[in-house]
């Protein structure tokens, strides 16, 4: 039996009729709380909403090897998932505040498809 908050968002997807047995979902995690709490939420109730769950991830290579380290965290999290990665163009080591916005672009665009 689904725990409370698990119970009351499988009730909101039901009642919106957001998913449906056999869709494919993916998960946007960035490796912070939010988006791992939110996958976390997924793996328990993808049995029951018969879903097919993948985990999305931008590196954006921003911050080096703390952005290398949340991808692997994203990578390990992602096991008995599909796991679709993204990698920008390479970038130069120091990032000025001018490449944060083409990323984030990019970013939107993987997430949108």
């Amino acid at each position: 039996m689904p725990q409370p908050l698990e119970r009351r968002v499988l009730d909101y997807i039901r009642q919106h009729a957001l998913l449906r047995p056999g869709d494919r979902a993916a998960v946007a995690v960035s490796g912070g709380a939010d988006s791992v709490a939110l996958l976390r939420l997924m793996l328990v109730l993808r049995g029951e909403l018969g879903l097919v769950l993948s985990i999305a991830h931008f590196n954006h290579k921003i911050r080096g090897e703390a952005s290398d380290a949340d991808e692997n965290f994203v990578r390990e999290l992602a096991q008995n998932c599909i796991y679709l990665p993204a990698m920008p163009p390479p970038i130069p080591r120091r990032t000025s505040s001018a490449l944060r916005l083409p990323l984030a672009i990019c970013a939107i665009h993987f997430f949108a498809g």
